[in-house]
Order: C-alpha cells, then structure tokens, then sequence
C-alpha cells in the first residue's frame, strides 16, 4: 500500500499546478483531466498524461472499493485474514457479482443509459 500512498502524493501537488497552469494557457481553469489532455499537443505529452490519468484512477478505486471491505475482513477474524487474504477476497467477490452485468440490466430495464 505504500506505493499507492506514494503516487498519491506525487500526482495531488502536480495536478494542482496543471489546473492553476490552465488559466494562464486557455484563459479558464480546466478541472477535468481528459478535457485538458483532449487540448494538448504533442502525442508524447499525451500519453504521459493518459498513463498518469489512469495511475490515478486505478489507485483511487483501489483505496475506495478495495481497502474498506478488506479491513472489515480482517476485523472479522484477524487470526484467519490477512489484509492481503481480505483483498484478494474482495476482489473476487467483486468479479462473481459482475457488476457490469448490473450495470446494463438496470439500463436495458429502464431505457435509458446510465449518465
């Protein structure tokens, strides 16, 4: 978990700037990451950036949907459960349930996409 916390950390102070940075580039402050990587030039730069976004994505699901569950694993029996036991059993929990079958049943039934 300390690279999570790690890259966290590293990602916060950087995208602060790149906000602040936009008004002076664009005229208006972009809070959204894919708005400003959809104005940016340069197919390097670009991909940097999508990597980055998909780091932070990744880590900020990880800690919202991943860490909870597996705490309270732990505190059910922390003699048996591991933190890692508690993640792993998380996780497959997570792909049995296959939420994006949920997802489009519940769009299919009401005729509308999910916005």
């Amino acid at each position: 978990m300390p690279v999570i916390h790690t890259f966290l950390t590293f990602t916060t102070l950087p995208g602060l700037a790149v906000t602040s940075a936009t008004i002076k580039i664009y005229g208006q402050a972009i809070t959204d990451p894919v708005q400003m990587i959809g104005r940016m030039e340069g197919s390097i730069a670009i991909c940097v950036s999508l990597l980055g976004l998909a780091l932070s994505t990744l880590t900020t699901n990880i800690a919202a949907n991943i860490v909870g569950p597996a705490n309270a694993l732990v505190n059910v029996s922390p003699r048996w459960v591991s933190f890692s036991t508690g993640a792993m059993v998380t996780a497959l929990i997570g792909l049995v349930i296959m939420p994006w079958k949920l997802v489009r049943k519940v769009t299919i039934s009401s005729g509308n996409p999910l916005e």
